[in-house]
C-alpha cells in the first residue's frame, strides 16, 4: 500500500522553519516569521491558530484525543472507550467484541483516524465478509472522509489500465478492503504478501467478523481452517497494529479462542494455552459490552424492541390475525384482532400431507433426508416456494440413483395431492399475505386493495401513503417474487403505487443494492418506496434503520442467530424511533410453528442474557434443527439450551471478562470527560470550524458560506459559494450520491449539498457534515498549516484588543513536536512566552517574567481568540506602527520561546520514558506469566491425546500436536522475548527528534489605549 500525497500535517512537520532541539543545527530563518508588512486581523490569526491546535497529539496522555472531531456522525459515549483503550496500549491490538449493533465499525474508524494522525500507521487493510465490503467503504468515506478501494477484478483491471499490466495493485493505494473469499485466491494473496514484505510493519490490519479466522468447531477440539493459517502465518505477522471485530469471538473451544487471541497479539497470548478467568492479559485488549449492559447502565439510547407474534387463528369458517406484543419486562398484550375472512388454509393442509408423505418415504439417515427437510422449510415460507421445490423433487427422484424410490400407491397419491393443491394456490394470497395487507392498510396506506373486497370498503383516497416504512424478510427468492406480485397488485391503484415496493436480493449488482438502500433510508418526501422485500442477502452489511422501525419475518430461518441478524437491520445505532417492532407469523394448527415461534422469541434474549454463549447454544440448536422439525424437536431444543460444556468454556474465558455495570458507567463517564477536556484543550467547536472555513474561503478568493432558512433539529445549515476551479476535485465529496446509470458529466452539474457543522444524528443525503477530516475541510486547513512555507497569505502577527488589563503585552508562540521511531509523532505542544510591551522600549520592555500576570495574559488571549468577531477594531495607525517592529520583537522573544520549549520537551520526554518503563515492566511480567501458563498446559494436554485417539478424530489429533509444537517453540524463545521485547517496547517512546516551529506573535492591547 503505497504512500498517499503528503497531508497538510506532513507539510507542517517538514517545512524549513524549525529548530532541532538538543542539537547545534539551526536552519536558516528558523528564528523569524519572515517579512512582516501588515498585521493580520484577529479573526484571520485565530483561524490559523486553531487550525494548528486541531492537529496536536500526545502519547504522554491516553485521554487526549482528536479522532472524535473527525467523525461525520453523532458519537455515542460508549464508542469512546475503545479509543481510550487503544491509546493506552503501545500497539493498538484490540478485540472489539461489543454486541451487534453497538457500532464496532465506528469504534474501529476512530482508532484508525487517531493512529494515522499520530503517524503510527502508514496504511490500513480491512478484511471482511464479501457482503460487508461495500458497507465498510461507505462508512469510512461518509463518516470519516477516508477513501478505501475494494480489492477485486474491477479494481485490478482499472489499476492495470492506468498503470500498466505489470503493476502490483496492492502498491497503488494505502487503504484497501478485501473479502476473506477474495484473499484466499493465490493470485490476490501472493502480490499482497510480496508488497508487504518490502515495507515496514507500520500498518493496521482490521479483521471484521474475526471469528471467521478462528479454528473451526469440531466435536472435541477446534481445527485450523485455510483462513486461520493464512491470517496466522502469512498476513498477521506483517502488521504491528491489529483490530479484530466480532460480537461472537468464542465458539466454545478453548483452543480456538486462544488461537484467535494469539493472532491478535502474539506477545500476550500463545496458541493452545487456555485463557484463565479474570485474565489480565485479555482484559488489556478486550472491549466487550452487550446492549443489555448499556441499557441497565442507562448509557445506551437504543430503542425498545417489541416482538409481535401474529397468530393466524381459525374461528369457525374464518381466520383472524391476532397481533400479540411482547416487550422485555412487560406482560404480553393483544394489540389488534383483524378478521381475514374465509380461507381454505391450503398451507395447513399441505403441512399435514407433507408430514404423512415424509413418514412414508423419508430414510432414517443419509443424504436422502435433505429432500424432505428442504420441502418442509419451503412450505413454511410460502406455497410458491414449496411448489417449486416439489417440482425439483419430482425431477430429481426420477434420475438420482441415491434418491428415495418413486412413490407408489398411497404415497404417489399423497404427492399428487400436494402437487395439485400447491399448483392451485401458488399465486393466491395466503393467510400471511392477507394479514400483511391489513397491516399495510392500517399503517401505511388505506387505499391498498384487499383480495375479494369490492365497493366502498375498498375505495379509499389516493395519495395517502404515510412515511412509515417496513421490511419483509424471506429466505427464498421464490417467496420474494410471490410477495412482490401479491403486494404489487394490491398497491397498484394507489398514488405512485409502482414505486412503493423495492426488492433486495443476492443477484443484484453493487450499484443497484446501493440505490435501494439509499432510497429506503432517504427522505420519504423524496423517495416513495415504503416496502422493502429482502432475501437474507440483506441480513449482513445493510443498515436500514434510519427511517424504518418495522420488520416482518415472512418466514423464519432455522437459526436464532440468523433471525437476530435480520432484527439488527433496524435495531442498531442510528435508529431514532423509541421502539422497533419485529413481527412474525404463527399458525397454531401446525406443530412446526411452535418451534419457529420459539426460535424467534429466543433470538434476542439469547444474546442479551448469554452474550457470546448464545453462539454456542445457537450452534447446538442448529444441529437439532438440521434434522428437520417433528414433534420431538421442542424437547431436543430444551436439551440444546442447557449450557453444554462448550458454553461453560465460553462463559469462563470470555463472559467473565465483561465489566460490571459500575465499571461500564465509570469507563464511559471517563471517556466523556476526556472528550470534553480534549474539546477545551484544542478549543474545538463546530461554529469555530465554520469561521475557519469562511476565513479559508476568503484567502482563496471565494465568498463565505451562506446561511440557509433550513434549520433542522436546531442545526444551522449553510450553502457553499461558487468556488475557484482549484476546488473542483473536492466537490464530488459534497454532491449528492451518484445515481445508477447517471452520466458522470450530468452528475457533476449538480450543486454541492448544504453543509452543517454539528454532528448529524443520522446520515442524510440532503446535508453534509463538515468535520476535521472531510476532504473539503482538509483542503482549507492545509492552507493555514502551510503558512510560512508554501503559503504566505498571513503575516502570523496580530493585535487583539484586551479589556482585562491596562498594560500592553506581547506574546510569542512556538510549537514543539517530539518524534519517535519511524517518524511517529509522540507529542505536540504549544509554547507561549509573554512579556510587557513598553512603547518607550526601555526598562522591562520585552523581558519575560514568571509573574502570574504573564500567565493570565496568555489565558485571556486564548479566550479572546474564540470570540474575535465581537472585538473592537484597532486603529490602522497603531497596527501599522506595530508591524514595523514586529519582526524584531519576535526575534527578541524567540530565545525565550526556545528555552521554554526545551524545558517542556524535557518534561514531556520524561513522561514518555516513564510510560515506556511502566509498560515494559508490565510486559515483562506478562511474558513470565505466559511462560508458566505454557509449562502448565504442556503437562495438561497429554490427557487429550488419549481422548482424540481414532481415525474419525485424526484432524483434531493433528491440531493438538501442531499446537503443542507451537507451545514448545514459544517456550524455547520466551527467555529471549523477556529480555528483548520490553526493551523494544520502551524504544517506542524514545524521542529521536524534537522540532520547534515558530507559530506567531500577538500584541495584547488594552482597549483603553486603542
Amino acid at each position: 500500500m503505497s504512500s498517499q500525497p503528503p497531508s497538510p500535517l506532513d507539510a507542517l512537520a517538514s517545512r524549513e522553519h524549525l529548530i532541532e532541539l538538543g542539537t547545534h543545527h539551526v536552519q536558516s530563518d528558523a528564528e523569524t516569521l519572515g517579512t512582516i508588512d501588515t498585521l493580520d486581523s484577529p479573526r484571520h490569526f485565530a483561524a490559523y491558530f486553531h487550525a494548528i491546535a486541531w492537529n496536536f497529539v500526545t502519547a504522554t496522555r491516553a485521554d487526549l484525543f482528536q479522532a472524535p472531531f473527525r467523525l461525520g456522525l453523532e458519537l455515542l459515549d460508549h464508542q469512546l472507550t475503545p479509543l481510550a483503550k487503544a491509546l493506552s496500549l503501545p500497539r493498538a491490538n484490540l478485540l472489539l467484541a461489543d454486541d451487534a449493533g453497538l457500532g464496532k465499525t465506528i469504534e474501529a474508524g476512530l482508532i484508525m483516524q487517531e493512529l494515522e494522525l499520530r503517524q503510527r500507521i502508514a496504511g490500513v487493510l480491512v478484511v471482511c465478509p464479501a457482503a460487508r465490503c461495500l458497507h465498510w467503504r461507505k462508512e469510512m468515506e461518509r463518516r470519516f472522509g477516508q477513501r478505501f478501494e475494494i480489492m477485486g477484478r474491477a479494481f485490478v483491471a482499472r489499476c492495470r489500465q492506468e498503470r500498466g499490466v505489470d503493476v502490483n495493485p496492492w502498491s497503488t493505494h494505502d487503504h484497501v478492503i478485501v473479502s476473506y473469499q477474495t484473499l484466499r485466491r493465490p493470485e490476490v494473496r501472493e502480490p499482497l504478501l510480496a508488497h508487504l514484505d518490502g515495507r515496514a510493519k507500520k500498518g493496521l490490519l482490521v479483521l471484521d467478523e474475526a471469528h471467521i479466522a478462528a479454528p473451526a468447531w469440531a466435536s472435541q477440539y477446534a481445527v485450523d481452517t485455510p483462513i486461520t493459517r493464512m491470517i496466522r502465518d502469512a498476513l498477521g505477522p506483517r502488521f504491528d497494529d491489529r483490530l479484530f471485530l466480532s460480537a461472537t469471538p468464542h465458539n466454545g473451544h478453548a483452543n480456538s479462542f486462544s488461537a484467535l487471541l494469539a493472532m491478535l497479539d502474539p506477545r500476550r497470548f500463545t496458541r493452545g494455552v487456555p485463557i484463565e478467568a479474570g485474565s489480565k492479559a485479555l482484559s488489556a485488549v478486550l472491549v466487550r459490552r452487550l446492549k443489555s449492559d448499556l441499557h441497565h447502565a442507562g448509557k445506551d439510547g437504543f430503542p425498545a424492541r417489541t416482538v409481535v407474534r401474529i397468530a393466524l387463528q381459525r374461528e369457525g369458517d374464518t381466520f383472524h390475525a391476532r397481533h400479540i406484543e411482547a416487550t422485555p419486562g412487560a406482560a404480553e398484550k393483544r394489540v389488534a384482532d383483524v378478521s381475514l375472512g374465509e380461507s381454505e388454509a391450503p398451507e395447513i393442509v399441505l403441512a399435514r400431507l407433507l408430514a404423512e408423505y415424509a413418514d412414508s418415504m423419508r430414510p432414517k439417515r443419509g443424504r436422502g433426508q435433505g429432500v424432505f427437510i428442504k420441502l418442509q422449510r419451503r412450505l413454511l415460507s410460502s406455497i410458491e416456494a414449496f411448489h417449486r421445490a416439489l417440482e425439483a423433487h419430482e425431477a430429481a427422484i426420477a434420475v438420482a440413483t441415491d434418491a428415495p424410490r418413486p412413490p407408489e400407491g398411497p404415497t404417489r397419491d399423497l404427492r399428487q395431492r400436494m402437487f395439485d393443491l400447491s399448483r392451485a394456490h401458488r399465486h393466491r394470497p395466503d393467510l400471511k399475505v392477507l394479514a400483511l395487507l391489513h397491516w399495510i392498510r392500517a399503517e401505511q396506506c388505506a387505499a391498498v386493495a384487499l383480495p375479494g373486497v369490492s365497493g366502498s370498503a375498498n375505495e379509499r383516497p389516493r395519495g395517502t401513503w404515510s412515511d412509515r416504512r417496513v421490511i419483509l424478510c424471506t429466505e427464498y427468492g421464490d417467496t420474494l417474487r410471490y410477495l412482490q406480485r401479491a403486494l404489487g397488485a394490491a398497491v397498484e391503484g394507489t398514488d405512485r403505487g409502482d414505486e412503493r415496493i423495492a426488492v433486495f436480493h443476492s443477484g443484484m449488482r453493487d450499484g443497484a443494492r446501493a440505490d435501494v438502500q439509499r432510497a429506503f433510508n432517504g427522505d420519504p418526501a423524496e423517495h416513495p418506496v415504503r416496502i422493502l422485500i429482502a432475501t437474507d442477502a440483506g441480513r449482513e452489511g445493510l443498515d436500514l434503520q434510519e427511517r424504518c422501525a418495522d420488520l416482518f419475518h415472512v418466514d423464519v430461518p432455522w437459526s436464532p442467530a440468523r433471525v437476530e441478524q435480520r432484527n439488527r437491520r433496524i435495531d442498531r445505532i442510528g435508529q431514532r424511533a423509541p421502539q422497533v417492532r419485529c413481527h412474525h407469523f404463527v399458525q397454531p394448527e401446525r406443530f412446526e410453528d411452535a418451534v419457529l415461534d420459539r426460535i424467534v422469541r429466543s433470538a434476542g434474549p439469547l444474546g442479551a442474557e448469554l452474550g457470546s454463549l448464545s453462539e454456542v447454544v445457537t450452534t447446538h440448536m442448529e444441529r437439532v434443527l438440521s434434522r428437520g422439525i417433528d414433534r420431538t424437536t421442542a424437547a431436543a431444543l430444551d436439551d440444546a439450551e442447557r449450557y453444554p460444556e462448550h458454553a461453560e468454556t465460553t462463559r469462563r474465558e470470555l463472559e467473565t471478562q465483561r465489566a460490571d455495570l459500575a465499571t461500564i458507567e465509570r469507563d464511559i463517564d471517563e471517556a466523556r470527560r476526556s472528550l470534553e477536556h480534549a474539546r477545551e484543550a484544542f478549543a474545538f467547536r463546530g461554529e469555530r470550524l465554520r469561521d475557519v472555513i469562511d476565513v479559508g474561503l476568503e484567502l482563496s478568493g471565494a465568498p463565505p458560506l451562506t446561511p440557509l432558512d433550513d434549520e433542522r433539529e436546531g442545526e444551522a445549515v449553510y450553502a457553499l459559494p461558487t468556488l475557484p476551479a482549484s476546488f473542483d476535485p473536492l466537490l464530488d465529496s459534497l454532491r449528492r450520491p451518484r445515481r445508477r446509470g447517471e452520466a458522470e458529466s450530468a452528475w457533476r452539474e449538480c450543486l454541492p449539498r448544504p453543509v452543517v457543522f454539528e454532528a448529524l444524528s443520522r446520515m442524510d443525503d440532503g446535508r453534509v457534515h463538515l468535520h476535521l477530516h472531510h476532504p473539503f475541510v482538509q483542503r482549507i486547513l492545509g492552507r493555514f498549516l502551510a503558512q510560512g512555507s508554501s503559503a504566505h497569505d498571513l503575516s502570523r502577527v496580530t493585535l487583539v484588543p484586551d479589556d482585562g488589563s491596562d498594560e500592553p503585552r506581547v506574546i510569542a508562540f512556538g510549537r514543539f513536536s517530539l518524534f519517535g521511531p519511524g517518524d511517529t509523532r509522540l507529542h505536540d505542544e504549544r509554547v507561549a512566552v509573554a512579556a510587557p510591551f513598553r512603547e518607550t522600549r526601555d526598562g522591562d520592555h520585552l523581558v519575560p517574567s514568571t509573574t502570574d500576570e504573564d500567565r493570565r495574559a496568555v489565558e485571556r488571549l486564548l479566550r479572546l481568540l474564540t470570540r474575535t468577531t465581537s472585538l473592537p477594531p484597532a486603529p490602522e495607525a497603531l497596527t501599522s506602527q506595530l508591524a514595523k517592529g514586529a519582526a524584531k520583537d519576535f526575534a527578541t522573544l524567540w530565545p525565550h520561546v526556545h528555552r521554554e520549549a526545551s524545558a517542556r520537551a524535557q518534561a514531556a520526554t520524561q513522561r514518555l520514558q516513564a510510560r515506556g518503563a511502566r509498560e515494559a515492566d508490565e510486559l515483562r511480567q506478562l511474558l513470565r506469566d505466559q511462560r508458566e501458563a505454557i509449562q502448565r498446559q504442556l503437562g495438561h494436554q497429554l490427557d487429550l491425546f488419549f481422548q482424540l485417539d481414532g481415525d474419525s478424530l485424526t484432524r483434531q489429533y493433528e491440531q493438538l500436536e501442531s499446537e503443542r509444537a507451537d507451545m514448545k517453540r514459544r517456550l524455547e524463545r520466551i527467555e529471549d522475548e523477556i529480555e528483548r521485547e520490553p526493551a523494544d517496547l520502551e524504544g517506542l517512546y524514545e524521542v529521536s527528534l524534537t522540532r520547534l516551529t515558530p507559530v506567531g506573535l500577538v500584541y495584547l492591547w488594552p482597549t483603553t489605549r486603542l
